[in-house]
């Protein structure tokens, strides 16, 4: 319970202190409320992912835990006859990525194969390098961990891919709905 509280009243902050920015700068679009509102729940989306991902629960150690090695938590997990503690681990590190797939296809302009799957990468192991950097700052400890980048970003590309989908569904429908009852 203490993780949401905590993680809300973050991303409450981060998004008010967006939105005084966004009023005092005049960039507010009206006409657009819609890119306005995207825009307003992204922010408010990267101030959860960084809370959760950098802030909460860290603690100092001298000793950094960390895995270089493709597919060795992953196999641990899979392995670990604990399923709670796997699907926790496992499900999380796609889930808390996946909106992102989502602002790529909705929030912000379409993007290529070829970006997404750069994305994907790069926007993971940025977080697991600044994990690394806190440990070595003595700010707090988390785990730095390859088979993190790999879940993390098949969250990014399914989250796209689910968005992408679930848009060619909702505009079928709709032009379906549309001709039955004879709109052009």
């Amino acid at each position: 319970m203490r993780l949401i509280y905590d993680t809300f009243l973050f991303s409450i902050l981060s998004t008010i202190i967006y939105f005084i920015f966004k009023i005092s700068t005049k960039k507010i679009n009206k006409t657009l409320w819609k890119t306005e509102l995207t825009k307003l729940s992204f922010v408010f989306y990267i101030s959860v992912l960084i809370f959760i991902i950098l802030i909460y629960n860290t603690v100092k150690t001298d000793y950094l835990l960390y895995n270089f090695i493709p597919l060795k938590s992953i196999l641990d997990y899979l392995k670990n006859i604990n399923l709670n503690v796997s699907l926790k681990n496992l499900l999380g590190n796609i889930i808390i990525f996946f909106p992102l797939g989502f602002y790529f296809k909705f929030g912000f302009k379409i993007i290529p194969v070829r970006s997404l799957l750069y994305y994907s990468l790069i926007i993971p192991t940025v977080f697991e390098s600044i994990q690394f950097v806190f440990y070595l700052l003595n700010i707090g400890m988390r785990t730095v961990d390859i088979d993190d980048v790999i879940l993390n970003g098949l969250g990014i590309i399914c989250g796209y891919y689910l968005s992408k989908i679930t848009l060619e569904k909702w505009i079928s429908s709709y032009n379906t709905n549309r001709s039955q009852r004879g709109e052009t």
